[in-house]
């Protein structure tokens, strides 16, 4: 009789923990592809982003043949964060910021960057 008992107890905790380990993978596996998902998003708007700067007619302009046209750049610069970002299009926070060629950051306006004041570059606000 106690054998009996011994047997049901095993198989339930052994059950019980089959349950936990599928729910756990189970929820790992959609945060981790929530994630990835976020990622590419937020690559492709970056990426969107970088080519209105270039982009003929557009209102974000401030690359002209591979030079930085620093009146475009100052006209954005002075735009508040949110009129920016809905010039933009963007979902997401940004800052737009400048390197030169020995990865050194630029100053725009004594900041940092173009755009959101919660993004940090170099441990210093963006905006």
């Amino acid at each position: 009789m106690s054998m009996s008992k011994a047997q049901s107890w095993s198989f339930d905790v052994t059950l019980g923990v089959i349950i936990f380990l599928t729910a756990f993978i189970s929820i790992f596996t959609l945060i981790n592809h929530q994630q990835e998902s976020n990622a590419g998003s937020i690559q492709a708007e970056s990426s969107y982003l970088l080519n209105q700067m270039k982009a003929e007619n557009s209102p974000l302009r401030i690359v002209q043949d591979n030079n930085v046209n620093e009146s475009g750049l100052g006209e954005l610069a002075s735009l508040p964060y949110n009129d920016l970002k809905t010039q933009a299009g963007a979902k997401n926070d940004f800052c737009i910021y400048i390197e030169d060629a020995d990865g050194n950051i630029i100053l725009i306006n004594d900041s940092m960057g173009i755009g959101s004041p919660d993004i940090n570059v170099s441990g210093t606000p963006c905006g």
